[in-house]
C-alpha cells in the first residue's frame, strides 16, 4: 500500500513542478530573447548525475550480477543527459517588431520577418507551439523556453489565433 501511495505522491508532484516550470518559462520577462532556462538546467543535471552514478555502480559495486539493468538505465540518463545539455546549448533566439530569428541543433539558425508568417499552430502531445512561414518552413517553439508567452502575445497582436 505504501508504495503505491509514494506513486501517486510523486506522480502528482512531477505534474506540478513541469506544470509550473512551463507556466513560469511563459511569464518570464525576457527582453524578447528565447532561450531554456534552470528547469532544463537542473533536469539535464539530474540526468548526468545519475548516468554518472550508473557507471560508478556498474564499474566499482558489487551489484550481483545486474549489468543488463544499471547499462540500460545508463544508457537512458546518459542519452537524456545529452539531449538536454544539447537543447540548452544550442537552442535560442530572440525577436522583435520586424522579425523572428531562432537557432536550434536540428534546424540551424533561421531569420524570418513578421510579415512571412503564415500560421501558428499548438502540437498538445510534444507541447510546442509550430510558426509556419512563406515555402512551408517552421519554427518550433516549446512551451519551455522562457519568453515564450511574449512572443505568443506579439504574434497574436499582429491578429493569429494562438
Amino acid at each position: 500500500m505504501a508504495k503505491i501511495v509514494i506513486s501517486v505522491v510523486g506522480s502528482f508532484l512531477t505534474y506540478y513542478i513541469v506544470s509550473n516550470a512551463a507556466k513560469r518559462s511563459s511569464t518570464a520577462e525576457t527582453g524578447g530573447k528565447l532561450f531554456f532556462g534552470w528547469f532544463l538546467i537542473l533536469t539535464s543535471l539530474a540526468s548526468t548525475l545519475i548516468a554518472a552514478g550508473m557507471l560508478w555502480l556498474l564499474f566499482f559495486v558489487d551489484h550481483g550480477g545486474q549489468d543488463i539493468p544499471i547499462i540500460l538505465m545508463l544508457e537512458m540518463f546518459g542519452a537524456f543527459a545529452i539531449y538536454g545539455w544539447a537543447e540548452v546549448i544550442w537552442t535560442r533566439g530572440c525577436f522583435d517588431d520586424e522579425s523572428l530569428t531562432f537557432q536550434s541543433l536540428w534546424q540551424g539558425k533561421r531569420r524570418f520577418t513578421w510579415s512571412e508568417l503564415r500560421s501558428i499552430s499548438f502540437n498538445k502531445h510534444l507541447h510546442w507551439y509550430v510558426l509556419r512561414f512563406r515555402h512551408g518552413r517552421t519554427i518550433r517553439i516549446s512551451i519551455y523556453l522562457n519568453g515564450h508567452g511574449l512572443l505568443l502575445d506579439k504574434i497574436e497582436s499582429m491578429g493569429y489565433d494562438v
